[in-house]
């Protein structure tokens, strides 16, 4: 019910983009618009977003959430308090959702994507229902359509990093920094087997090798080895830090500038 108010939420904000392009409905609530351009020869982009958020959990003692002291505001308010909206999702990633579709209102509102002013290539939406757990139901059909009909895409943007201030050693805590990320850290479960004598709590392992003492260390050893950053020359973060080491205060100026030398 939630997805379905907002869909009707999205159609009373932006009525020319669904009175012109309305979306295509994958898996009752994930959507696709769908822009056409006037090039075919052109790859079409993707722009991506999602309805979905994270739970808000209450309390442990707790069992109405809405109502959970552990809230600043109520998670569901979408409250604007001093210039900030208080609600989950608001930046994960209903942003994304209310700048791409008000964007292509805006433009079809001052002819852009109308008869022969529209786009030079087609123009995708794509916004999923069930990002937070995977997309099983959301990206996975969508891409299962457009893999259906035969679309290539020239870029596919996707949510990623914000700005932000204050975050970088040596720049101005006032400056606000857009960085740029063209990957994301993904997932990997591990399944640990162990296999060994049984025993009895009254008769613990006098040389620390019972079965939960070999798993523990087991699991602190992954922990203790992750897979190796990236930062390469061809990293974008460190393009984004070679960018901005003009603005940067010593000693990161000099660091940032000459990178060249790790």
């Amino acid at each position: 019910k939630p997805l379905l108010q907002m869909h009707r939420l999205l159609r009373d904000s932006f009525p020319n983009l669904h009175k012109r392009y309305p979306p295509k409905i994958i898996h009752q609530y994930s959507l696709l618009y769908i822009i056409p351009g006037k090039d075919a020869s052109l790859l079409p982009i993707l722009l991506c977003a999602h309805l979905d958020v994270v739970p808000a959990t209450a309390d442990a003692d707790d069992d109405d959430s809405s109502s959970s002291s552990s809230w600043t505001h109520d998670p569901f308010s979408g409250k604007i308090i001093d210039g900030v909206i208080w609600g989950r999702g608001a930046i994960d990633n209903k942003h994304n959702v209310v700048a791409q579709l008000g964007a292509l209102e805006h433009m079809i509102q001052n002819g852009v994507g109308v008869d022969d002013a529209s786009f030079q290539r087609s123009v995708y939406v794509a916004i999923g229902h069930d990002e937070e757990i995977g997309g099983p139901e959301g990206a996975a059909n969508i891409a299962k359509f457009l893999e259906n009909e035969g679309v290539r895409f020239e870029g596919i943007f996707d949510e990623g990093s914000m700005m932000i201030q204050g975050a970088i050693p040596g720049l101005a805590k006032d400056v606000n920094v857009g960085l740029i990320s063209c990957a994301e850290k993904g997932m990997m479960s591990v399944e640990l087997t162990i296999r060994g004598s049984g025993g009895h709590s009254s008769m613990p392992p006098i040389q620390g090798d019972g079965l939960i003492s070999v798993m523990g260390k087991a699991v602190a050893k992954l922990e203790a080895n992750p897979l190796p950053a990236y930062f390469g020359r061809d990293d974008y973060f460190r393009k984004n830090l070679e960018v901005l080491a003009w603005r940067l205060s010593p000693p990161m100026r000099f660091l940032c500038s000459n990178l060249w030398l790790f």
